[in-house]
């Protein structure tokens, strides 16, 4: 007899044919959890037609990403109104689901990724369908929680959800200043794929990536949006170019939801006349972000706010000196 503990994973950021590098701390968390526990990830995919129409690969069932299946949720939404709204559009998303009976078989639990919008509208499906709710709360509430209306909203889920875990102590503390219950509230770091990041010696990393030798590297890692402050590292990068003209700046990672970001730092390079020493690199996989980790001579982060910052412990677990 199968008695293992049967899993509902709610999360909008997963890994997606269009990027690969989407959530990818949420999906290594799952297939973990997938080794021990029947999981199936529902990711809500939100669309509004003509203005944001739903992707090709959303259109179907779902997908498989090695051992853990997704199921594609087509969340009606409206893009940049009625924000107060989307836990809302991503419950009825999650009940559509249901009714078509996508789903094999019943759950044992709702668990939800980010308060919000997914944890509000997961925890109404769990309540609905009598059954516990956890929710995993990644560093975005912190913004949501200056909104009152949506405030609210994530302050009943924490008040009343089974278990509630943060993935730094700093929010473990926001979550209980709202209401989080501390006997049901517990830390659990993003984990990192320690086969894809480990020590690799310098000099073979910069000849395998045609990187020059006696530069001073300097890698940052984030998606090109402007919560990353990206255009903070140019700025300080044309400041030690002052200094020390062998610098390069290797900016990993690729366009997100704010379109005009990259715009306006390929901008800030010509303005600042450094176009010689950046290069952006883009989306690429785990292995190749390892590479360059590892032939960097610093890591430099300068995001105003993160939970817990994958490209951080992947920096530390390559023994990159940081800068944050």
């Amino acid at each position: 007899m199968n008695t293992k503990l049967s899993v509902a994973s709610v999360c909008r950021t997963l890994p997606t044919p269009d990027d690969s590098a989407s959530g990818v701390f949420v999906y290594r968390r799952l297939a973990a959890l997938a080794k021990i526990a029947n999981v199936r990830a529902v990711q809500p995919v939100p669309y509004f037609p003509a203005i944001a129409p739903l992707p090709e690969w959303a259109r179907n069932g779902g997908r498989r990403l090695a051992n853990l299946y997704v199921h594609n949720a087509p969340m009606l939404y409206v893009p940049k109104l009625f924000k107060s709204l989307d836990g809302l559009w991503l419950y009825r998303a999650l009940r559509v689901l249901n009714q078509n009976c996508s789903m094999e078989r019943q759950f044992d639990v709702i668990d939800a990724h980010f308060g919000y919008p997914d944890g509000v509208g997961a925890f109404v499906a769990a309540k609905r369908l009598g059954i516990p709710f956890f929710v995993t709360l990644r560093g975005f509430e912190a913004e949501y929680l200056e909104r009152r209306l949506i405030r609210e909203q994530i302050e009943h889920v924490i008040r009343n959800a089974d278990g509630c875990i943060c993935v730094s102590h700093f929010l473990k503390e926001i979550a209980i200043r709202h209401g989080a219950d501390e006997r049901k509230t517990t830390v659990i770091h993003n984990g990192i794929d320690r086969e894809a990041f480990r020590p690799s010696d310098q000099t073979r990393q910069r000849n395998e990536l045609s990187l020059p030798s006696d530069a001073k590297i300097i890698v940052s890692v984030g998606s090109l949006i402007s919560r990353k402050r990206h255009h903070v590292v140019l700025s300080a990068l044309a400041r030690v170019l002052e200094h020390n003209a062998d610098t390069l700046l290797l900016i990993i990672g690729g366009e997100a939801f704010e379109s005009d970001y990259p715009k306006r730092l390929h901008k800030q390079v010509r303005d600042l006349a450094i176009g010689d020493s950046v290069r952006f690199i883009g989306n690429i996989d785990a292995d190749r972000v390892s590479a360059y980790l590892n032939a960097a001579d610093l890591f430099v982060l300068c995001s105003s706010r993160e939970g817990c910052c994958n490209a951080v412990l992947e920096a530390l677990a390559c023994g990159c000196l940081l800068y944050t």
